[in-house]
């Protein structure tokens, strides 16, 4: 739940940066957001829906490294994806 209200907050704050400026800041959030992404997923098998639907700011490593914070996802699991 924790990557939930992660992501929740993100949200907000960008949302509450982009009614007070003008810049374009999503690029500044993809990186963030993409890893809520990830620590939002059920299995590592779904990385593969997101890897080829979007375009990535993460690099492969970053990927790995970040699912690797899950405690449920094992390390084969998360070296056999194919990124």
């Amino acid at each position: 739940f924790g990557a939930i209200q992660l992501e929740k907050e993100l949200r907000c704050l960008f949302a509450y940066l982009t009614s007070i400026t003008y810049l374009a800041l999503r690029d500044h959030f993809t990186c963030l957001l993409q890893t809520c992404n990830l620590l939002n997923l059920d299995k590592v098998s779904e990385v593969a829906f997101y890897w080829n639907s979007a375009t990535w700011r993460l690099t492969p490593n970053e990927v790995r490294r970040i699912l690797s914070l899950r405690v449920e996802f094992t390390t084969d699991e998360i070296r056999r994806l194919k990124l």
